[in-house]
């Protein structure tokens, strides 16, 4: 037998399936070990049925491995042309595979409930419902939030993750900003990913407002002066009980990873977004539930109050003393004073702390004539 008369190394008519790849492949891997060119225990036994069935419930699983070890196996003995063509049919039903995969950036629970890195994780369709598939990268968040742009951008692919050489850094994406309308009238700030064919995706937005607002965020969003992690989105937010010492509001604010923050009011838009360029978003607890202790009261917890929760870790709950927050009315209990330090406990002061909560928003001069009165604008 030679490759020219075997049909895997034709072209072939019509599309390809796992059925039809599945029985060329075998059909020449057993021809190659009946004329003595290979010699591999393939699983189970060399029954034809039971081996095409075993890789035919891999490769509707998505479990495309198995199928290539075995490539690697019999490429280390013989590298025929035909070996070669089949070897890309299979890459190109992978493809086919990856093509109706969707990708999620969840933590990676190997590093504990900080959740600093995360993993990019496939899930495939079976019956209706999202079924777990392979990990296609893990790293950083952000390096993973990176890879799930160049998917979506097509920068990236999944045969590309799975070649990639050791210590591979995604690229960054390219984003376009651009102010938006919704249908209130209400502007807002939306990033669009740039394809690898110039073709716009909508991504997140970053900010609502008013327009002049919407329009200088969009131009130092463009021009490099604010970046996307500038922003910070949250899932839940109610306004503080708490001020500082100067009498600047408070926004209690829970992100995506449900831990709890206090960020200034006026750097928050009412709608889930907040402007952190100048960092002033302050990690108050890892626990959800601390949210309710530090928001939405008329009259705010003192001190003892907070710390016999319970629900602060030491650690935190000196950080949050050491914010030196003022209560909007008088304590409950009017024995002591609202925020009063006990006692029995010593705080070290960190005025950087309090500073980040103190800056205010600053004020932006005009820029040029006056933007045109338009949902959007081209550039």
């Amino acid at each position: 037998m030679t490759d020219a008369l075997f049909p895997a190394a034709q072209a072939q008519p019509g599309p390809d399936t796992h059925e039809k790849f599945v029985s060329d492949l075998f059909f020449y891997l057993n021809a190659l070990q009946e004329a003595g060119t290979i010699k591999i225990q393939y699983p189970y036994s060399l029954d034809k049925d039971t081996v095409e069935s075993h890789y035919l419930k891999r490769l509707s699983q998505g479990e495309f491995d198995d199928i290539r070890d075995l490539f690697l196996r019999v490429m280390d003995i013989t590298d025929p042309p035909a070996l070669h063509t089949l070897w890309d049919r299979l890459e190109c039903l992978s493809d086919q595979w990856d093509a109706a995969l969707v990708c999620k950036v969840e933590p990676d629970i190997e590093f504990g409930p900080h959740r600093t890195r995360g993993i990019v994780q496939t899930y495939f369709e079976l019956d209706g419902n999202l079924v777990p598939g392979e990990i296609a990268f893990k790293g950083t968040l952000k390096q993973c939030q990176n890879v799930l742009y160049g998917l979506e951008a097509g920068e990236l692919s999944m045969r590309g993750l799975r070649d990639r050489e050791p210590g591979f850094t995604p690229p960054k994406p390219h984003f376009l900003y651009k102010v938006e309308a919704d249908t209130d009238g209400q502007f807002f700030v939306q990033a669009f990913l740039v394809t690898k064919q110039a073709e716009f995706l909508p991504g997140p937005v970053l900010f609502s407002g008013g327009e002049d607002v919407c329009f200088d965020l969009s131009e130092d969003l463009n021009c490099g002066i604010l970046v996307q992690d500038d922003f910070f989105t949250a899932s839940e937010a109610r306004e503080s009980c708490y001020t500082t010492k100067d009498g600047a509001a408070l926004v209690a604010l829970v992100g995506p990873d449900k831990e709890v923050y206090l960020g200034r009011r006026d750097h928050y838009d009412g709608h889930g977004h907040y402007r952190n360029d100048e960092k002033s978003l302050i990690h108050i607890s890892d626990t959800y539930r601390v949210f309710n202790l530090i928001s939405g009261h008329d009259t705010p917890y003192s001190y003892d109050e907070l710390h016999g929760t319970r629900m602060f870790s030491e650690k935190e709950f000196a950080r949050f003393m050491d914010l030196q927050l003022e209560g909007t009315k008088q304590p409950r209990d009017h024995t002591r004073g609202t925020f009063s330090q006990p006692e029995t406990r010593k705080r070290v002061e960190k005025k950087s702390v309090l500073a980040k909560l103190s800056v205010p928003l600053p004020r932006r001069e005009h820029k040029k004539s006056a933007p045109k009165k338009s949902a959007e604008r081209d550039r």
